[in-house]
């Protein structure tokens, strides 16, 4: 019987996710005279989330097509989520695209969540994103996704969907 890598392309590509939240901050944040959307490390940015965004799709249909889950990768995947969309808000709130006070109930969300599923993981369980938590991810890159168009384009139009 052939033996599996231990680290996993799913569990990769979850953790090239929290790379990439750690350094979009950095990106977004970047001092610069011009406006946002004039700034190279803006559009890095921007191709960044978009790539990362589209790793939390690529490493769950890997994993359930391949049958490549793993206890790993059940607490890896939404904690790479949390990394990259929460970093990236949280940037977008220092720009002040919005409010901070938008994301505080994201955070209380999110830390809360996650005790749960160290406190599961304690007794043996390994629970994985369910079906709600990745519709609420999908809502949050939409509104990301709006403010990024509402940073290239300050439009109004821009401004009511961010």
């Amino acid at each position: 019987m052939k033996a599996r890598p231990r680290f996993l392309l799913p569990n990769r590509l979850s953790f090239l996710r929290i790379v990439i939240g750690v350094i979009l901050p950095f990106l977004l944040l970047w001092p610069t005279e011009k406006r946002a959307a004039e700034s190279a490390s803006f559009w890095w940015a921007l191709g960044l989330f978009v790539f990362a965004a589209f790793t939390d799709f690529w490493d769950g249909w890997l994993a359930r097509r391949h049958r490549l889950e793993s206890p790993l990768g059940r607490i890896l995947d939404p904690t790479a989520d949390k990394v990259f969309i929460l970093a990236t808000m949280a940037s977008f709130s220092a720009m002040g695209v919005y409010s901070y006070w938008v994301l505080v109930p994201f955070f209380f969300r999110e830390i809360a969540v996650t005790f749960c599923r160290i406190a599961w993981l304690g007794q043996g369980l390994a629970v994985g994103a369910e079906r709600a938590g990745k519709l609420k991810l999908g809502c949050q890159v939409a509104s990301a996704l709006f403010s990024f168009l509402y940073l290239a384009f300050p439009t109004a139009v821009a401004f009511y969907l961010n």
